[in-house]
């Protein structure tokens, strides 16, 4: 009976500590408006959970913006005089092209003296296709020119 009764206490103990670390994860919600970030803070003196809103917030290593309802912002977004993309995820896009062909730097803003070219193949060899060029004799094949002398392909 001792046993029993110290294996339960044991196993209420182990629970009742573990609940509180597993109620303060952060997380992710989605409802009809879009997706928001709740953030669980016990420094709070009352039992609501705050969300992230208005600005920027570093969530697993990546940076995303939650406008001042809370929801988070994907696209291009105008912050300070500088422009900002989003990924379809949220998160700050840097170091790389945006998939409408503007350059963002490492702190994730437009740098607006760099686009790609749409023509950016132009200079590469490996498009050039000058098999059939006229000045190219190798393809020149005079076996049926009109020439009076050549009597193979009369009848």
């Amino acid at each position: 009976m001792r046993k029993k009764l110290l294996f339960v206490l044991g196993t209420a103990m182990t629970i009742s500590l573990c609940m509180p670390v597993l109620s303060q994860a952060d997380e992710w919600h989605q409802d009809s408006t879009g997706w928001w970030y709740e953030i669980d803070d016990d420094d709070d003196d009352d039992d609501y959970d705050d969300y992230a809103k208005d600005g920027w917030k570093l969530i697993d290593q990546k940076w995303y913006y939650f406008d001042a309802a809370g929801y988070m912002k994907t696209g291009w977004i105008h912050l300070d005089d500088d422009w900002y993309y989003l990924n379809s995820d949220g998160s700050l896009l840097t170091n790389a092209y945006t998939p409408d062909g503007y350059w963002v730097n490492h702190d994730g803003e437009w740098d607006d003296d760099d686009r790609y070219d749409d023509d950016r193949y132009d200079n590469d060899d490996r498009y050039d296709d000058d098999r059939y060029d006229d000045d190219d004799d190798r393809y020149d094949d005079d076996r049926y020119d009109d020439d009076d002398d050549d009597d193979r392909y009369d009848d």
